[in-house]
């Protein structure tokens, strides 16, 4: 049976705060998995797909450094149901949790939670709605994203998540660049009975090398190009 990592964080501590806020992130998807596999060229920057999907906040993915290949990822999530991610919102206040949490020997990184159609059902518990500006694409430098995770709820979890292991890499969980894949996955556990929330999987600066005279290169993908690491 799989261990569960148990980080020793209260929701309170880790930032819950009862219901989240939506905003509105513009963020490119880096399509170069199967390019990249293949020692092929990825598509120009020009052609990578834009997104601005609507996010519910920021949530921590954790799994233990010695655990098996193919343990689970982890997220603190609401104990309502909802899957809403229990993380501190602020950057320093992220960077300090996943500091914690690699100190007491986890590997972790970040992920971006989406709104689903479970949270306009309640209504009751609608999250407050951000940023509504339109889209701005040579404002900002947007967030790339590897895919779409897919965090669940097992019937036996409360407050806890979990997102498959990736098939080849440790530090990555699995994810999809299809959402056509991802609505299919979540649609087969919906009629299980099992909950599920979608995860943009951000890249990160532990996710490059820098290399002298050369732009940084994703260490799982570096045949992809890639913008800039997110923070």
């Amino acid at each position: 049976m799989e261990k569960k990592p148990s980080p020793n964080h209260s929701e309170k501590s880790l930032g819950w705060h009862g219901r989240p806020t939506v905003t509105a992130p513009v963020v490119r998807l880096v399509p170069g998995r199967f390019l990249a596999e293949q020692g092929e060229p990825a598509p120009s920057l020009a052609r990578k797909p834009f997104y601005r999907p609507l996010v519910v906040g920021s949530a921590i993915l954790y799994r233990p450094h010695h655990g098996s290949k193919r343990s689970r990822w982890h997220v603190h999530v609401s104990p309502n149901g909802l899957l809403w991610p229990v993380a501190p919102q602020s950057r320093p206040g992220l960077q300090r949790a996943l500091n914690r949490h690699r100190a007491m020997g986890l590997r972790c990184r970040l992920g971006s939670a989406l709104l689903t159609p479970d949270d306009v059902l309640h209504a009751q518990a609608m999250p407050n709605v951000g940023d509504g500006s339109p889209l701005r694409r040579h404002k900002t430098l947007p967030t790339e994203i590897y895919g779409w995770s897919l965090l669940y709820q097992l019937p036996h979890m409360r407050s806890t998540g979990v997102i498959d292991a990736h098939e080849r890499f440790e530090d990555l969980p699995a994810y999809y660049e299809s959402a056509l894949e991802l609505i299919d996955r979540s649609t087969f556990l919906a009629a299980k009975g099992i909950c599920s929330r979608p995860i943009a999987l951000i890249t990160r600066p532990e996710d490059f090398r820098l290399l002298a005279g050369s732009r940084p290169c994703n260490r799982f993908f570096p045949h992809a190009r890639f913008l800039r690491p997110s923070d």
